[in-house]
């Protein structure tokens, strides 16, 4: 159909949908429950903040699109589990398939959780004289599992970019729960190079017990462009 234009403050709305033009019309007139209620008071920051912004209303989302995207998380779980029998007997020699497929079923277990507890999830992207400003922030329900996950992952100044020289190409910086990953990690290391291994099995539990006693902070790297000479791409860490 024709568009139809719908004024509101600093807002021109518009659409060619006749439905959503009514609605447009309803909400504009406050008849209807505005999307500012979905967002909290970090996501309405970064959104007011942006040139170009974008809210996604996970639950809605979650909602409107329910029966394919449970059917879709059933036909991936049913690929995984099949995993073990489509890798060839010559392709998977030295390793349990069936730990790599709970290793991949874990991972996407823990995506659709991640999908379930979303409250919203919000990007930002605004021009600045410094440079191009990108941020992307995501909402979990409180007491979720998602956010009991996240709970050992504070928000942190990245302090250590500041003792990267500057100048270079990119940087980096990330500072988590690396016990946690750690542990998570040699879990499955153990299940897929040591599976029915004695002395593998008691070298990474070893392993596992001595990275345990060390205890890591922020990591920070950056990159630059070097000379034929000695490479020419130059990182530090």
């Amino acid at each position: 159909g024709e568009f139809q234009f719908q004024k509101h403050e600093d807002w021109l709305l518009y659409t060619d949908h006749e439905a959503t033009a009514e609605k447009l019309k309803a909400q504009v007139a406050n008849k209807g429950p505005s999307i500012a209620t979905r967002m909290d008071k970090t996501s309405q920051a970064i959104w007011d903040e942006g040139d170009l912004s974008v809210f996604i209303n996970v639950p809605q989302l979650m909602k409107t699109y329910k029966v394919p995207f449970e059917q879709g998380v059933e036909q991936a779980n049913n690929l995984i589990e099949q995993l073990p029998s489509l890798v060839p007997p010559n392709q998977g020699q030295g390793m349990d398939m069936k730990a790599i497929a709970e290793m991949y079923a874990a991972m996407f277990r823990g995506l659709v959780q991640g999908l379930k507890d979303a409250e919203g999830c919000t990007l930002a992207l605004s021009v600045r004289e410094d440079g191009l400003w990108i941020h992307e922030f995501a909402k979990f329900s409180a007491g979720s599992k998602s956010a009991q996950a996240l709970a050992g992952n504070q928000p942190t100044p990245l302090k250590m970019l500041d003792t990267l020289r500057a100048g270079q190409l990119g940087y980096a910086a990330i500072e988590i729960d690396t016990q946690r990953l750690i542990q998570w990690s040699m879990k499955f290391s153990m299940g897929i190079m040591a599976a029915g291994d004695t002395e593998k099995e008691k070298q990474l539990k070893a392993l596992t017990a001595e990275y345990e006693k060390i205890r890591f902070g922020q990591f920070a790297a950056s990159f630059g462009l070097g000379d034929r000479e000695n490479g020419a791409l130059r990182a530090s860490a």
